[in-house]
């Protein structure tokens, strides 16, 4: 009997461990309760989050409070009592009183040159910056049920530095512009922007003497980018299209009160068909800024540099054409037997990246853009000796190459009242220049990788349509570069618009040396060189000094902010001992 209950049992047990009812109950009822477990941690984890990041703008702003204890300099200890209130109230102000968080305040010396986790010393001299660590709490509401904690521990630190800053611009200033340069405008801009534009004069005259500030700017830029928090380094990282960047422009422009109706009419319209994306980062350049929040109070009367509304439009547009090959044939006055039969034109990023404008400390760069022309221009009825007794057309094809110039903040000088006696002072250097005359192919002309080495081209055609065997090559004809140091006072930096200097090189314009060069070969019965100068001179000389060919470069190249030989440098703003955030 014993032996037969036992066997029974074993039965059973196996018989459970088969039966299968009722296992998804208990799997759910487990599932469940993980569930609720990690949406409690989740909901916890979540506020946590939320106020670690308001402690960590109320530690930046804390941070930024307190250095203005610190004079920029300094070779001593300031006052850390009068840096600790400044900071206490901030958190305060902030949502953090006392009680709320704790906070621990440091003043020392920060060198961005150290080592990341060194660059901020206590002991180091000249005392130059604050570190603000802050402490709170952040409830746990649903945790309860794993712990016995009823906060979670929370820390933020910043550190906060006063810098000099100055903004800094390179082109060409558009001045003296007249309806033959505004056409020119509209085909170039148009191109690059994808679209036909017929904007007046008087609208290029709008935009050429608006500003809108910086501090303005940046805010609408964000709102594009759809950054309504964050730092002025994550929207540097932000594209946006240069449809959208002009619709910024135009927000910031219709709410600053300062810009005439007639530039905000141009703006407006200005249709954009292009998408491509334009890093921000190669438009305007915030080194300073990076670790500041977008649209905080304390920086916007750092950032009250002005910037020039048709400079931002052209930059714009040269960043939304790339590195595309722009062909134009503008309406250009000519006299009656020369004509401009093509002109092709490519846009290349500097050699080094670097934005069009900067607000930053001594030691930011800008470079304007790498230029390739190619022109081909027609001149009729030109007398060659031999050939004089049929009508002759020469076809000459001009490669014109302009390299980047770079100006660059040398020196911020901050006197005994900074906003009457601050000066800022660039080195400037020009692009060298270089024309040929000769043929290039259409991959060697985008290739902005390589030189371009320009082939004899057949410039002689009789009747209009025989080309004979007359081949030339000349050049190249080089513009040196010139370099000059420019210094700017204040009552420059704040007129309105700011005023700009110009370094020149050596040469602004083609030289004659380009054509009396010309290297001659093929039918030897045909023209002579001196025949051949003689039919080319037209080009130099008329209608006036430096001639027409000089004049259609200068028109092209205005558009888009250059100057050969030449360079227009501009200080839009200067700031002595700014709070800034760093690392």
């Amino acid at each position: 009997m014993a032996k037969f209950c036992r066997s029974m049992k074993r039965i059973q047990a196996r018989s459970l461990l088969r039966d299968r009812r009722g296992v998804v109950a208990i799997i759910a009822g487990l599932c469940l309760t993980m569930m609720v477990g990690m949406a409690a941690m989740s909901i916890d984890l979540g506020l946590a989050f939320s106020r670690h990041s308001q402690l960590q703008g109320a530690s930046d702003m804390a941070a930024l409070s307190a250095s203005f204890s610190v004079s920029p300099g300094a070779t001593s200890q300031v006052n850390t009592a009068a840096a600790t209130q400044s900071a206490m109230n901030a958190l305060a102000g902030n949502g953090f009183p006392a009680g709320v968080a704790t906070s621990t305040t440091s003043i020392g010396n920060y060198d961005s040159k150290r080592v990341v986790g060194s660059r901020f010393s206590t002991t180091a001299l000249p005392v130059n910056a604050v570190h603000v660590f802050a402490q709170g709490t952040s409830p746990v509401i649903f945790g309860g049920v794993f712990t016995s904690a009823s906060t979670m521990a929370l820390g933020a630190s910043s550190t906060a530095t006063r810098i000099d800053l100055a903004g800094l611009t390179a082109g060409t200033t558009l001045i003296g512009i007249d309806s033959n340069q505004a056409q020119i405008l509209n085909a170039v801009l148009g191109s690059f922007l994808g679209t036909s534009l017929n904007l007046t004069l008087v609208s290029y005259q709008g935009l050429a003497s608006a500003n809108v500030s910086a501090a303005s700017l940046l805010p609408a830029l964000a709102t594009k980018a759809g950054l309504t928090t964050g730092t002025y380094g994550q929207l540097a990282t932000a594209s946006l299209t240069a449809g959208q960047i002009i619709q910024a422009v135009l927000s910031a422009a219709t709410t600053s009160g300062t810009v005439s109706a007639t530039a905000i009419a141009a703006l407006a319209a200005l249709p954009v068909s292009t998408s491509v994306p334009i890093p921000l980062a190669s438009l305007i350049g915030l080194a300073a800024y990076t670790n500041q929040s977008i649209g905080s109070a304390l920086p916007s009367s750092a950032l009250a540099g002005t910037i020039n509304l048709y400079s931002l439009v052209t930059a714009a547009a040269q960043l939304s054409g790339g590195s595309s090959t722009v062909s134009l044939v503008p309406s250009l006055t000519l006299p009656t037997n020369i004509g401009v039969v093509s002109i092709k034109m490519i846009v290349g990023q500097p050699a080094q990246s670097t934005p069009y404008l900067t607000f930053s400390p001594v030691g930011s760069t800008v470079r304007t853009s790498q230029v390739r022309l190619y022109i081909t221009v027609s001149l009729a009825g030109v007398n060659l000796g031999i050939l004089n007794l049929l009508p002759v057309t020469l076809q000459v094809p001009i490669y014109i190459e302009a390299a980047s110039g770079q100006a660059t903040l040398s020196a911020i000088s901050c006197g005994a009242n900074p906003p009457t006696d601050a000066t800022v002072t660039v080195a400037a250097q020009t692009g060298l220049a270089t024309a040929w005359i000769g043929t290039v192919t259409p991959a060697a002309f985008a290739n902005f990788s390589q030189p371009v080495t320009p082939t004899p081209a057949n410039l002689v055609t009789v009747a209009g349509v025989v080309p004979l065997n007359l081949n030339v090559l000349s050049g190249p004809d080089t513009d040196l570069q010139g370099s000059a140091n420019l210094t700017f006072t204040q009552a420059q930096i704040q007129a309105k618009p700011p005023a700009y200097q110009t370094v020149n090189s050596t040469s602004g314009a083609l030289n004659t040396s380009l054509f009396a060069n010309m290297q001659i070969s093929g039918n030897t019965l045909l023209p002579t060189q001196a025949n051949l100068l003689a039919g080319l001179t037209p080009l130099l000389t008329v209608p006036t000094p430096p001639g027409v060919l000089n004049t259609i470069i200068a028109e092209l190249l205005a558009a888009l902010g250059i100057k050969l030989g030449s360079m227009d440098v501009t200080v839009p703003g200067v700031r002595c001992g700014v709070p800034v955030l760093v690392e």
